[in-house]
């Protein structure tokens, strides 16, 4: 179930039983959004998103997710994005069920979430790189990328991350329009990224390793 530290006493505090009884609510996916999080787990009928404020009474279910194999979340400037049912609908969510809609459907193009920019959410379908300011239906294409194989960090509203794979890559980085998508030129596939006073540090591999 999902528990939380008490701030004051550091006690630890049962926030809600979804599964109530001896059943397991296999919760997983915890990703922060804002001063809440969002979370994935099973209610003894079916898998659900769910939204917590870290009360009891603010722990609620959003949508099934009941035909989803595994989920992509994503928080960025204070919403949720996730993919859908097949991996082929963005959708995104404000916490409440009302507000947890589908934003963007591919057709039968796979998708991948790649992380917040300066201005919206950045992810990869159909050979393209996109951006969404989590506008219905507005959505912009940036730049041809086949995969993504890091998905990266983002410093100061810039997002670097891998594309391709590690037997062929390339570093890029996107501020989420068109001219500010554009490759970098490294020998070898950049992984492990972090952020360290606003520099960027990554590991790249060689032949002899990482």
């Amino acid at each position: 179930e999902l528990w939380r530290l008490d701030a004051a006493t550091g006690t630890p505090v049962l926030v809600k039983d979804i599964n109530p009884g001896a059943g397991h609510s296999q919760i997983g996916n915890i990703t922060k959004c804002g001063d809440h999080a969002f979370f994935t787990a099973y209610d003894g009928q079916s898998l659900g998103l769910y939204h917590t404020d870290g009360s009891e009474s603010g722990t609620v279910r959003l949508t099934s997710l009941a035909n989803v194999d595994s989920l992509d979340m994503v928080a960025a400037h204070g919403t949720l994005y996730f993919i859908g049912p097949g991996s082929t609908t963005l959708f995104k969510s404000d916490g409440t069920p009302e507000g947890t809609v589908a934003l963007f459907p591919t057709g039968n193009a796979s998708m991948n979430l790649v992380g917040e920019t300066a201005n919206g959410l950045l992810f990869q379908t159909g050979g393209y790189i996109w951006q969404t300011d989590g506008t219905i239906g507005a959505v912009e294409r940036l730049a041809p990328v086949a995969d993504v194989y890091d998905p990266g960090i983002t410093v100061d509203g810039v997002r670097y991350f891998t594309s391709g794979d590690a037997a062929s890559s390339q570093l890029w980085r996107s501020d989420g329009t068109v001219g500010g998508s554009y490759e970098i030129d490294v020998p070898g596939a950049a992984v492990n990224f972090v952020d360290v006073g606003g520099t960027v540090y990554f590991l790249i591999g060689e032949s002899s390793g990482v």
